[in-house]
């Protein structure tokens, strides 16, 4: 990584893993001049993930899919935005956590996303099953 100051090289200095976001935090100071800044290092699931939906069609996995979706069901919270980026965060978790060889179907997401909903608030639950149906 190069300085966004001068160009010239760095070093990390401090770096934590945050798996809710499947992301890497570091700090970085630059060997030239001394500037240091941060940078987060993001799984790129679009180019790593496919979606299967129940037709056979391939898609791209789109985080934000997830995320709007929540957003929109939770929208009866005041914390609705950062409720919306946990459990977006803990549905990929999950989602990764079974075997698929980078293949997730439609079926998959939703159903995670219908468990997670209804251990965390109903009324998002039952919005989101109004609009994804099994």
């Amino acid at each position: 990584m190069v300085c966004i100051y001068c160009n010239g090289k760095t070093k990390v200095i401090n770096s934590r893993y945050t798996p809710k976001r499947a992301a890497t935090w570091r700090r970085r100071q630059c060997l030239k001049c001394g500037a240091a800044f941060t940078t987060r290092e993001l799984v790129d699931y679009e180019s790593s993930l496919r979606v299967m939906d129940s037709t056979g069609a391939m898609r791209p996995f789109l985080r934000d899919k997830i995320f709007v979706s929540l957003h929109k069901s939770l929208s009866h919270r005041q914390t609705s935005l950062s409720d919306a980026q946990a459990l977006t965060g803990t549905i990929i978790s999950n989602l990764l956590n079974h075997p698929h060889k980078g293949v997730i179907s439609t079926k998959e997401v939703i159903g995670n996303t219908k468990e997670v909903l209804s251990k965390f608030d109903i009324a998002a639950y039952t919005h989101y099953s109004a609009h994804h149906p099994d």
